[in-house]
């Protein structure tokens, strides 16, 4: 590991907003915060979270937690949600599959997929956020009318989560192949690896589901 990164570990075991699942008491810290929320948006494999600062300021009656097996990735996010005081987004280092563990079955209302890695590789295929084990847990975690919302730069991957989904006979709300024809700026967030992707000519495709 580079001096670069164990530096940036280090910073995120002191933020205040960072929750790590090695740490004891993290876990029960957390569990009982997300017990007593009204509204919870998630976003998995949330990088720096983007998603959850762009959510916790439009929503502060949301509780918005980002989720990413990398510390390093969130303190980005974490670090700017101190500075625009966004007490409502909260980042954790956790796996997704161990979500159940700090959540309420059927208490989030919405999920947000930006651009997970595709594991293009077929012997990789388990760990695609939108396998049927996936869809499983987030229909367990969601509410009844909860939607997930997923984006994707990558066709092969758009393509088997639409048969994931088929095969799941989850709702199809919503289909983009052309995220740039939307207009909903929700939907839109121009982050930093959308960005790159329309930099370099790929389009970017949208998923609304209910699994």
């Amino acid at each position: 590991m580079t001096r670069k990164k164990l530096k940036k570990f280090s910073q995120a075991r002191k933020m205040p907003n960072i929750f790590l699942k090695d740490r004891e008491g993290d876990k029960e810290k957390l569990k009982k915060i997300l017990l007593d929320c009204q509204k919870i948006y998630l976003e998995l494999a949330a990088g720096r979270g983007e998603y959850t600062l762009y959510l916790a300021e439009k929503d502060k009656s949301a509780t918005c937690l980002a989720v990413d097996f990398r510390s390093d990735r969130l303190l980005w996010g974490a670090k700017r949600a101190l500075e625009k005081n966004l007490s409502n987004a909260i980042f954790l280092r956790e796996r997704v599959e161990e979500l159940p563990n700090y959540l309420k079955p059927h208490s989030v209302d919405k999920i947000w997929l930006p651009f997970p890695d595709p594991f293009p590789k077929d012997k990789h295929e388990k760990h695609r956020l939108t396998n049927e084990k996936y869809l499983l847990l987030y229909k367990n975690l969601l509410k009844k009318d909860g939607k997930i919302f997923f984006k994707t730069d990558n066709r092969q991957f758009f393509e088997y989560t639409l048969q994931k989904l088929k095969e799941a006979n989850s709702k199809i709300i919503k289909i983009s192949q052309n995220l740039l024809q939307e207009k909903e700026e929700e939907l839109t967030l121009p982050t930093r690896y959308q960005t790159q992707a329309i930099n370099g000519g790929r389009k970017i495709h949208l998923i609304i589901f209910k699994p």
